[in-house]
């Protein structure tokens, strides 16, 4: 993992560099070993080490991981064969903290000597080196070997038998005497460099010679990844924070570390990134003035007006057509911005030209007088057709028009607002539809209004828009049916208005037909889209398993999940829809099957992100429905392009994922992991909860805390979710009902939750949901109801999943007091990802085992889990917790030595070493030797 050090370290003159830490991200130990000192000028800038006012810890105290461009530094320097390093990176991606970083990690002594370019003394002779050059005779530096001569005295006076390591900053505004200084003394061997730069052609062509004969290593540094900028904020603010935020501030600064450490500073100053439920977040839109603006513009300002101009434009368009842009500007200024990473070219069809963070446009907006707006916009509109422009450009493009007082063409407006809902910009989409005068006249327009507005979680605001609208798109049944599907979705979410949504779908049948005609004199199908009954299948379908009813989902939609002639986006939300019902009724086997055809589809190209999003969040939900825990976590991994903010986000509850990867955790019995996640899910569900998924983030919690062993978080939970009146969907509720009901039971109410359990799991069996019924069945037979076990490998198949498939082998051990069972549904349940049913199969296993192969097996299996159900169940944390004779004991066992050898070292006969080994084991849950040093050494 790469790193940074927050913010712009600051190295006072002569001041003392601890060697690091070799773990990611530490905190320099405050003492220690001296390897180096500063010439006489600091590196101190943008405030040093001083605490920032809103109480950031010192910024240059923090640094997170990137060991391996540290140890490349390190080598580089090592190396006979070469003089140093060059860093290469944009400005703010850390090249002077990586550098300082790696000068602590470098071995023996050494002496860094500043080397600092500037724009102001480009062109001042020896200007980067006059704090040294200055104790010379003035005539001196008139002479270049005089010069040189008096130079290399200096600084062998100054380092006093280290190794002089010269820091060159700002390589490309170096001054040409430095530059040469600087080389000769490299080349010369008197010193070590490292070059820190922009970009390498921008470099002095010394400084590019030196890397082309290999006298120098290029290292090139990168902006934070998205996993990169959690850990770094995480380490800037001393706390988690929400994957929403995290995506957010990733976003707007394209992870360059210096716009981060101010972005967030800034926000948190603003009130608007705060801690909530131990979790930081943001809790308002982002501001962007002070600190960071003053950097932007000290950057932009360094280029000429042309340039500026073209920046303007960008800013403001957000993105443009590169052949829209070359009509606008010169293309060596085009040629400069790009080169300077002040802008990128994406290589899309047509390419599309964007700033390379929206910090900077951010700053130049609000920098541009209203006027200089409106004229730079007309410019633009001249060289460019609302009707052919590509979807990202108009959204930019529109938004502009309205900032500048322009009425935006219906045509353009109602397309911005379809990709902006598309693109979960709901409060975009609103403001393009709202910008057009009489938009409610316009029932296009009221469809994108009212799915905003469901989105958003204004379900009454949305019912009120559709109200009227219906009669009005009578004449297009197209436009009519989707109205109709838009307006199930909001009455099915509002109280007391079911048999509306209900009565709804049944109007849209009626009026769509069997052949999609309209049989009450309404216009047929003639569009070209798909036949109109399959949309009339698909909502039936939805509101099916909205509410439960997934055995009674409509056989036309294997239809359409079959047919190829159909659009993709079609097919691949039917076979939503049908692997989710298969996979609550019994038929898992085929449910994956389809999801592993969904997967496939989600490739490809033309795939909208909202429908690809939807796919894999349903993908996710099978998976969780089938017990298949570890391939549900892959799906929120970073690396299937879901992970953070776009699995669960198109679910419609805001969390970005929190919510998703905190019940995955809490299902697998992993407390302290899950509760990571659900406290910031609950912060947004507090404020909005469009898809009414609070009861599930509620529930989990309180299952959660209790595990923990606090009951009256636990309590506190469980009342905040009895005071919520609303019935969520099924799907929901079997969450809620699940986590609340095994919370109650670990609460002292076992009895009740277990009749309530097994109450549950005789509907679920009574609508056709054998995989609910298995949940609640299994929950009850894990607190060791008898019947429920019976009932289990009385009417639960195998085919209803591998969660089935463990409590049918929980069951049999429980009955049966079959050790072998229990191991069987301990090795199933620990290969699937659940750690806590794992241990607890595993323990039964143990005590019912009636050969030492099983109980040895079962022990080993129960130690694992155990340690991985509770970060202080951590081997490394519960060997602290050992006395220091058991600790050297340990040690001494886990690198081989025997029990008769250590019993002659401490006078202790072989059996009492036995003795102690046995309690040590217990205490650390590991099962020998061999496993003790597998985890110890």
């Amino acid at each position: 993992m790469r790193g940074r050090v927050l913010g712009a370290a600051a190295v006072p003159p002569g001041a003392r560099i601890e060697r690091a830490s070799e773990q990611t991200g530490h905190l320099p130990e405050p003492a220690g070993h001296v390897v180096g000192t500063v010439s006489a000028i600091g590196l101190a800038r943008d405030g040093g080490n001083s605490v920032s006012a809103v109480g950031l810890p010192p910024p240059a105290n923090v640094f997170v991981g990137r060991l391996r461009e540290i140890e490349e530094v390190r080598s580089a320097l090592q190396d006979s064969l070469q003089v140093g390093a060059m860093l290469v990176g944009e400005p703010g991606v850390g090249k002077t903290a990586l550098a300082l970083e790696a000068l602590k990690t470098f071995d023996g002594n050494h002496h860094i000597v500043p080397v600092r370019g500037s724009a102001i003394s480009a062109n001042v002779p020896y200007a980067a080196l006059g704090y040294l050059l200055s104790e010379l005779p003035e005539h001196v530096l008139d002479h270049p070997v005089l010069a040189m001569q008096g130079l290399s005295r200096l600084l062998t006076e100054q380092a006093d038998g280290r190794t002089p390591v010269l820091l060159v900053e700002n390589a490309h505004e170096l001054d040409p005497m430095s530059v040469m200084a600087v080389t000769q003394m490299a080349v010369s061997g008197q010193a070590k460099v490292l070059i820190l730069a922009r970009e390498l052609t921008g470099a002095a062509e010394e400084f590019i010679r030196l890397w082309a004969d290999g006298h120098v290593r290029r290292i090139d540094l990168a902006p934070f990844t998205l996993e990169e900028s959690a850990g770094y904020l995480e380490a800037l603010l001393g706390g988690r924070v929400a994957r929403t935020a995290v995506a957010t501030l990733h976003s707007y600064t394209s992870g360059s570390p210096g716009f981060l450490r101010m972005l967030a500073s800034e926000q948190r100053h603003a009130g608007t990134l705060v801690e909530q439920d131990g979790s930081w977040d943001l809790v308002a839109p982002l501001v962007s003035s002070g600190e960071i603006a003053e950097v932007i513009r000290a950057r932009l300002n360094r280029y000429g007006p042309e340039q500026r101009r073209i920046i303007e434009l960008l800013a403001f368009a957000v993105e443009l057509p590169l052949a829209a842009l070359q009509r606008l500007a010169a293309p060596e200024d085009l040629d400069v911005l790009e080169e300077h990473g002040v802008m990128r070219v994406l290589a899309t069809s047509p390419p599309i030209v964007r700033l390379q963070n929206q910090l900077s446009a951010e700053t130049v907006r609000e920098s541009v007088p209203p006027a200089r707006s409106r004229e730079l916009r007309e410019a633009v509109a001249a060289t460019i057709d609302f009707n052919a422009i590509p979807g990202g450009t108009l959204m930019g493009f529109a938004a502009w028009t309205i900032d500048c007082g322009v009425e935006l063409p219906p045509e353009a407006a109602l397309r911005a607002a379809q990709l902006a809902n598309r693109l979960y910009d709901h409060a975009g989409a609103l403001r393009f539809v709202r910008s057009v005068p009489d938009h409610r006249k316009r029932p296009e327009m009221v469809l994108q209004e009212a799915n905003a507005l469901r989105s958003l979680g204004e379900l009454n605001a949305a019912a009120e828009a559709l109200e009227f609208v219906l009669e009005a798109a009578r004449g297009n049944l197209r436009l009519w049916t989707l109205l109709c599907v838009e307006r199930h979705r909001v009455l099915r979410r509002l109280p007391g208005r079911a048999g509306e949504a209900r009565a709804v779908i049944e109007q849209l049948k009626a009026a769509i037909g069997r052949d999609g005609q309209a049989e009450h004199g309404g216009t047929t199908n003639n569009d070209g889209g798909p036949p109109l009954r399959w949309e009339a299948v698909l909502i039936e379908s939805e509101y099916a398993t909205f509410e439960g009813r997934h055995a009674q989902l409509p056989r036309e939609l294997e239809d359409i999940y079959g047919d190829e002639t159909l659009p993709l986006g079609m097919r691949l939300y039917a076979g939503c829809l049908l692997a989710e019902g298969w996979s609550l009724t019994g038929r898992s086997e085929d449910a994956l099957a389809v999801v592993a055809w969904l997967e496939a589809g989600t490739a490809n190209p033309d795939l909208s992100p909202a429908l690809r999003d939807t796919v894999l969040v349903r993908a996710f939900e099978i998976f969780f429905n089938c017990g298949l825990w570890h391939r549900a976590a892959d799906l929120l991994s970073p690396r299937r392009g879901t992970g953070f903010v776009s699995l669960a986000r198109s679910s419609g509850t805001g969390t970005g994922g929190e919510l998703a990867a905190g019940l995955l955790h809490a299902s697998s019995g992993l407390p302290d992991e899950a509760l990571d996640h659900l406290l910031p899910a609950l912060s947004k569900l507090r404020r909005r909860d469009p898809a009414g998924a609070k009861p599930a983030a509620l529930a989990a919690a309180a299952y959660c805390s209790a595990l923990q062993g606090e009951t009256a978080r636990a309590r506190h939970y469980l009342d905040e979710l009895a005071a919520i009146a609303e019935q969520p969907p099924w799907n929901i509720g079997v969450v809620a009902a699940y986590f609340r009901l095994t919370a109650q039971a670990l609460l002292g109410g076992r009895d009740a939750a277990l009749a309530e359990l097994k109450g549950l799991a005789q509907e679920a069996a009574g609508r056709g949901l054998v995989a609910h019924s298995a949940l609640f069945l299994t929950a009850a037979a894990r607190l060791g109801d008898r019947e429920a076990a019976v009932v289990i490998l009385d009417r639960i198949p195998d085919t209803a999943g591998q969660l089935a498939r463990a409590g049918r082998l929980f069951a049999a051990g429980m009955l049966n007091n079959d050790g072998a069972a229990w191991l069987r549904a301990a090795q199933l349940a620990r290969g699937d990802g659940n750690e806590l049913l794992a241990y607890e199969a595993a323990s039964a296993a143990q005590a019912a085992a009636t050969d030492p192969l099983t109980a040895r097996q079962a022990r080993e299996l129960a130690n694992t889990s155990y340690r991985r159900l509770r970060r202080h169940h951590d081997l490394h944390r519960s060997f602290e917790t050992l006395s220091r004779f058991e600790q050297e004991l340990t040690v001494a066992a886990a690198r081989g030595r025997s029990s008769v050898e250590l019993g002659e070292q401490m006078n202790l006969s072989p059996r009492t070493v036995d003795w102690h080994l046995g309690k040590i084991y217990s205490k650390l849950h590991v099962s020998s030797r061999t496993e003790l040093a597998e985890l110890l050494i």
